[in-house]
């Protein structure tokens, strides 16, 4: 019954990001029509709209991430595109959220982020989707992978991912951001697992 249910509200929320309801109107480009109409009152009123609409959108793709979470066999296609989506608007408020499925897998061995499946190489990015939304929404995000690392939220695999998404966020300053974050840090424990191969191996 709750997989209906995902399944149905990933289909009403990619709607909306395509046709978001303006009164009579099904089409976002009516939004567009209003901000440049020269009308101040239709160019707020279509801005709040906007406002109102991505909250209702990030808070029902929230919705399937959390309900996935209580499911033995969690939708694939379902946390798959919740998650795109969530990184595709940049939804800065739902990282909290989207973080525990850094190590969600969608395609080949999950045991090993980079290595070969049938003779060919997956990027991380294609076979783990929250590495992928998590990029599109930027280096805003950083601090709070490492706080997920250092408090040892993640496993094994969550924290690899980490390492290779902070890289591909920050480059070669991706190291003095980790060093940075760790010397802030009063436990000697959470230090401890912020300085590690799986996170500083890229700037050797």
């Amino acid at each position: 019954m709750k997989t209906c249910f995902v399944l149905g509200s990933v289909v009403l929320l990619v709607t909306m990001v395509f046709h978001i309801s303006y009164g009579d109107e099904t089409s976002s480009l009516q939004y567009v029509n209003d901000i440049g109409s020269g009308d101040e009152k239709k160019a707020h009123e279509a801005m709040e709209k906007i406002e109102k609409d991505r909250k209702e959108l990030i808070s029902g793709l929230v919705e399937i991430l959390e309900e996935n979470k209580e499911l033995d066999k969690p939708d694939l296609v379902a946390v798959k595109y919740a998650l795109l989506a969530l990184g595709r608007i940049k939804a800065q408020e739902a990282v909290e959220t989207i973080i525990p499925y850094v190590d969600f897998a969608v395609k080949g061995p999950k045991d090993n982020p980079e290595r070969m499946e049938d003779g060919v190489w997956t990027p991380v990015h294609e076979r783990y989707p929250a590495t992928a939304a998590l990029h599109e929404i930027g280096p805003a995000v950083v601090d709070d992978l490492l706080d997920a690392v250092a408090k040892d939220r993640l496993s094994t695999i969550g924290v690899k991912n980490v390492g290779y998404l902070i890289v591909g966020l920050l480059g070669d300053d991706g190291e003095a951001a980790i060093q940075s974050h760790a010397s802030k840090l009063s436990s000697k424990e959470e230090k401890a697992r912020l300085l590690v191969p799986d996170l500083l191996k890229y700037y050797k």
